[in-house]
């Protein structure tokens, strides 16, 4: 399975990892009431986002180099197609920020190299309203900073996770095959929680 996703309701979503069709299922927050809502196309993939409603999903075969997006009127409406943003991510990492509601997504690493504009290691916040418009560029972005003892620029570490704390004034990201697997950035305001 994928990372795990949650919506307002604290209904659960999953995706699958392996490179095949496959559906994202919502469980009930007790894990019960299985519904397959998607079918997604063969790609690899590690995480995707839910909107806090439920009704929409942003996610990524990384190895398709493209964030697919569904959206549903409302809950009881089934999804439409899937819509492509942010062409050239190679997404292994996502996440909504706790206060703005931006989405931030991871843009790939030196082993799937994201397409230009995007840069691998890094992780790029967007309003969501933007994206798949002309206006869809990053508000913000967190880049993973080597240590003196990393050598060669990181190679191999693969931009895996992304959240923050409660007030969203903390982001912590984290790298796959790194030895320093997590890092903290602060935005310059107090941390109380």
């Amino acid at each position: 399975l994928t990372a795990a996703s949650t919506d307002e309701a604290n209904n659960v979503y999953v995706g699958c990892v392996v490179g095949t069709a496959g559906p994202i299922m919502k469980f009930a927050p007790d894990l019960s009431g299985e519904e397959a809502l998607i079918t997604i196309d063969g790609s690899y993939s590690r995480d995707f986002q839910v909107s806090g409603d439920g009704n929409t999903i942003w996610w990524a075969g990384y190895t398709n180099g493209v964030v697919h997006r569904f959206t549903r009127p409302d809950e009881f409406s089934s999804f439409g197609g899937a819509e492509n943003v942010l062409i050239g991510v190679k997404s292994e990492a996502f996440d909504i920020h706790p206060i703005t509601g931006h989405l931030w997504v991871g843009a790939g690493s030196l082993n799937d190299v994201p397409s230009s504009p995007w840069t691998p290691q890094t992780w790029y916040s967007f309003d969501v309203s933007t994206l798949g418009t002309e206006n869809e560029i990053p508000i913000d972005s967190i880049r993973w900073v080597p240590n003196a003892e990393d050598g060669a620029e990181f190679d191999g570490a693969r931009p895996r996770g992304i959240d923050f704390s409660p007030n969203g004034n903390i982001a912590y990201v984290s790298t796959f095959a790194h030895p320093s697997a997590i890092q903290r950035f602060r935005n310059g305001v107090e941390d109380n929680g």
